[in-house]
């Protein structure tokens, strides 16, 4: 993909958050769990979440990472440091499922440690 391809791709993502944000987190959600996290998955949620998502939809993505069956690794870990660092205010029951997110991917980053 070129530079205006992918210029035009971004164009099109910001008109649906713009529009209609919690589809696109509903797709980007199902992305992440039917492909396993990969990397270039969670670089795409990444980026759309940096450019793209309303601060107020990022409980929701949130709570749908939590509902859906997320492999947790070091990519979904980016992801969810990407929500951090845009610092949305969310309730208590959002916060719980964001800390359970990341302890899942922390413990997945312990089990690939070796001594």
């Amino acid at each position: 993909m070129n530079a205006e391809s992918s210029h035009l791709l971004l164009e099109a993502i910001n008109s649906v958050a713009t529009a209609q944000p919690k589809i696109l987190v509903d797709i980007l959600s199902q992305a992440l769990s039917l492909t396993l996290s990969g990397i270039y998955q969670c670089q795409f949620a990444t980026a759309v979440i940096k450019q793209s998502l309303p601060l107020d939809t990022l409980g929701y993505l949130i709570g749908k990472l939590n509902q859906e069956s997320v492999t947790p690794n070091e990519h979904l870990l980016g992801v969810l440091q990407t929500v951090i660092d845009r610092k949305p205010e969310l309730d208590l029951d959002t916060l719980t499922q964001l800390f359970t997110l990341l302890m899942m991917c922390s413990s997945g980053q312990n089990s690939n440690l070796t001594l």
